[in-house]
């Protein structure tokens, strides 16, 4: 049961890391929430540019994942943590097939997602992920995220399941803004938080997914 629930949670987890913040329109807004004012085609311009010089896609080497793009890096807790490779990566996100090595930043700014890195526990199913996908540049970064809140309440709630979105300031990653989620169903409880770096019209979002809060905390640690 607890490993059907995490299946769940993870999978609306990743959607909502990447329809929160974006969605694979094509279309790429209009104004910059950083600037207010680089149009969509500068925006894929300028990551166009960052892709030539910028590992936006990081690498795992042994147990830690390290992306110098985002200057961010990740250390797996333990020997039960296991790294996706590509294809599962893909599959993940609906791209199976896909050759998600020939994606640009200008293509995720334009819309496309691009799932970084999965490292999950093989025992307990708990998990942390990196998703890069597009925004609504017009919005402030405050505004994105307590819309991806919402949309994740609204997704998920039901009759026999207990959501909760916090949006809270003060965040050690990327935007000051991050995201706390309580859930549980049939006496399961679920534990999730989401970071988001915005950068050259994308929307970086770290999940952490925990079947206690002290798990969060060790995942969380793990990031720098």
């Amino acid at each position: 049961m607890k490993k059907k629930l995490f299946a769940a949670i993870l999978t609306c987890a990743l959607a909502f890391a990447m329809v929160g913040c974006g969605s694979e329109t094509g279309d790429t807004s209009a104004a910059s929430s950083e600037s207010g004012a680089a149009s969509g085609t500068e925006a894929g311009t300028a990551a166009s540019s960052s892709s030539d010089s910028s590992d936006f896609r990081g690498s795992v080497s042994g147990t830690t994942y390290t992306n110098s793009y985002l200057n961010i890096s990740f250390t797996s807790p333990g020997s039960d943590w296991m790294f996706s490779d590509s294809k599962d990566l893909a599959a993940r996100v609906n791209k199976a097939g896909e050759d998600l090595e020939k994606y640009t930043l200008a293509d995720i700014a334009g819309g496309k997602i691009f799932p970084a890195m999965m490292c999950t526990n093989m025992k307990t199913g708990e998990s942390t992920s990196l998703i890069l996908s597009s925004f609504d540049q017009t919005k402030d970064e405050k505004t994105v995220i307590e819309a991806t809140a919402k949309q994740m309440e609204q997704s998920i709630a039901s009759g026999d399941t207990n959501l909760k979105c916090e949006v809270k300031e003060g965040s050690r990653i990327g935007s000051t803004y991050y995201v706390d989620i309580s859930y549980s169903q049939s006496g399961v409880e679920l534990y999730m938080r989401q970071y988001y770096i915005f950068k050259d019209g994308v929307a970086s979002t770290i999940t952490i997914t925990s079947t206690s809060q002290d798990g969060v905390k060790a995942l969380d640690d793990a990031w720098k």
